[in-house]
């Protein structure tokens, strides 16, 4: 495993202007396509910024997944190569909302988590991830730590 970089290239002034030049003849990207392109004057210089890229998304996944799997009910997988993660949600199917709504799938989950604690994540039903959610971890530290915390009061309201 390793991380997704998909769409990121290093590499000298020199190699990333001949290739930008060939892809843009080859592949004529929609209108509504954006593109990032970072030139650094040595291919080190380019592999420095990916490795400090990687240690930080590291860093995000590795709070993000400790924070939810010290929610009662939840159990979280680390993922080896993305920016978001899948915590098993499947401990609070079947309880109820503290206005008396039965939880009876993800999707339930996601908008009572949504309209009690204002934390927006993704069912994983969408995904084909059935019982399980979908959250980013593509956002600074203190976003992640509050978002967990308003999550996790949310997961306690629930009988």
């Amino acid at each position: 495993g390793g991380y997704d970089l998909m769409g990121l290239m290093t590499g000298s002034e020199g190699l990333l202007g001949v290739v930008t030049e060939v892809t843009v003849r080859i592949l004529q990207a929609p209108e509504t396509a954006r593109a990032l392109l970072l030139g650094f004057p040595t291919s080190e210089d380019g592999g420095q910024c990916v490795a400090d890229i990687i240690a930080l998304y590291k860093e995000r996944r590795d709070l993000l997944v400790e924070l939810l799997d010290g929610i009662e009910g939840m159990s979280c997988p680390r993922p080896a190569g993305a920016f978001y993660v899948f915590p098993n949600i499947q401990g609070f199917i079947g309880k109820r909302t503290p206005a008396g709504k039965l939880i009876e799938n993800d999707l339930d989950f996601v908008h009572y988590l949504l309209d009690a604690a204002g934390v927006a994540v993704l069912d994983g039903t969408a995904y084909g991830n059935p019982g399980h959610m979908r959250m980013s971890f593509a956002t600074d530290l203190d976003t992640i730590r509050t978002g967990c915390e308003k999550l996790a009061w949310a997961c306690g309201q629930l009988k």
